[in-house]
């Protein structure tokens, strides 16, 4: 035989639960008046009686003793007491967590490497914020790649795929690579949008030249394809050599506390710095820099793409700038025919002709210089032989710049010159499985 439940008297400050008889709902609230004997269920908004809860309260029923009522009323045994505590006293279960969980994991003080690691998780918890977008690349990847790799490592995954004629490679899939979805999905949106218009406008000329556009978007596809899905030119962290003591990724704390002095190499006369990565557990290449969204380090390190979820170092970095400069004639080949056209033949189009026209020509030539101008600033830096990083913290504003051998041998050097090897060979592969 079951525990009897006896009807009780309303104690202020806890909090109870009931059964709504409505809409079988589970009225969670806090006891903040004994007077009070009426509750409104929050999904269906009937008001149900505590005393009774198996039938709803009438419309005129406030729910509330009148003042010259006196004595006291009981919650009926199906009204019961909830063990999480009242609304104050969970919220400061959850600060005090939050603090505890602060403490852990943040440093009193942050130096260099800790801020980079902290910057680079509000980045990718604001890129989550665009997620509803991630399905489009969740959906390619399972079809091409599957949802089981060969092996991990850091932030990267590594599927084993045969293409076409060739036989398997290897090919690294960053947790950040769903990014491109967002560049991918406006690309694909404006081309309709221009091939619907140019259908309307029904012109040789345009037609024609929406024939080069077609070209540049498949151009774009195959070049952003190679830039997401390739080794940027990732360095081989020391940790797998010793059983893979830290797989996972490290707190605040952890990389700060596990910081060392860094080492100097002379580099063409000039002393250059080898910082020490606490997560890979290595002191990096010279020029090599961190990703704390890839989980690797990257030779010649020159910034992590958000956009496309990509970082860009040695191995990429010629393939991203024929990428940007695809995506900015890819914006400005429709925007300028669109502009010619409209400046030509402005009389013979509808005032919805002319209104949808201009709309396009500002959102393409907008969308065209922004991208033209990050393909020109990625075009000084490898003419002058510096990196992104390297420019915004102003690395050789007051020494001179090693690795300058002047402004065409440098362009020479990069679309000539054979890259690195990728880190991504079968025994590294195989390594990195045996690590998981």
């Amino acid at each position: 035989m079951g525990p009897i439940r006896v009807e009780r008297a309303p104690v202020v400050g806890r909090v109870y639960s009931v059964i709504c008889p409505v809409c079988s709902n589970n009225v969670t609230f806090d006891c903040l008046s004994r007077s009070v004997y009426g509750i409104q269920c929050h999904f269906c908004h009937t008001v149900i009686d505590l005393r009774n809860p198996s039938v709803p309260l009438p419309l005129n029923d406030t729910g509330v003793l009148a003042e010259d009522v006196n004595g006291d009323f009981f919650f009926s045994p199906e009204v019961e007491e909830s063990g999480r505590g009242s609304a104050t006293t969970q919220l400061s279960m959850v600060l005090a967590d939050f603090a505890e969980q602060q403490l852990k994991e943040m440093p009193t003080t942050m130096g260099g490497e800790a801020r980079q690691a902290f910057s680079a998780r509000r980045i990718q918890a604001l890129s989550e914020r665009f997620s509803f977008l991630y399905p489009l690349v969740h959906v390619i990847e399972y079809i091409v790649f599957g949802t089981k790799p060969v092996a991990r490592i850091g932030h990267v995954r590594i599927f084993r795929k045969r293409l076409l004629f060739f036989w398997p490679v290897n090919i690294p899939v960053t947790k950040t690579s769903v990014s491109y979805s967002a560049p991918l999905t406006v690309a694909i949106l404006l081309y309709l949008m221009t091939t619907f218009y140019t259908k309307s406008l029904d012109d040789e000329w345009m037609w024609c030249m929406h024939r080069f556009v077609t070209f540049f978007l498949v151009l774009f596809m195959v070049l952003l394809v190679c830039c997401v899905y390739t080794d940027p030119g990732f360095v081989r962290p020391a940790y797998l050599e010793t059983n893979g003591s830290h797989m996972g990724e490290l707190t605040l704390k952890e990389i700060e506390a596990k910081q060392r002095e860094s080492r100097w190499e002379m580099v063409n006369g000039q002393p250059e710095e080898r910082k020490w990565c606490s997560t890979c557990e290595i002191y990096r290449p010279v020029r090599a820099a961190h990703c704390y969204l890839c989980g690797l380090c990257v030779h010649d390190h020159d910034h992590h793409c958000s956009v496309i979820g990509v970082c860009v170092g040695r191995r990429n970095v010629r393939v991203f700038l024929f990428f940007v400069i695809t995506t900015a004639l890819l914006a400005l080949l429709p925007g300028l025919s669109l502009l010619v056209k409209l400046f030509l033949d402005a009389n013979s189009l509808t005032a919805r002709q002319l209104g949808i026209g201009l709309l396009l020509i500002a959102v393409l030539l907008g969308l065209g210089l922004v991208v033209g101008f990050l393909g020109l600033t990625m075009l000084y830096s490898l003419a002058v032989e510096t990196t992104t990083r390297e420019r915004l913290q102003n690395t050789y504003a007051n020494k001179k710049n090693p690795f300058n051998r002047g402004l065409l041998r440098n362009i020479f050097w990069h679309m000539c010159h054979r890259s690195l090897p990728s880190l991504f060979d079968d025994d590294f592969v195989q390594l990195c499985a045996t690590q998981v």
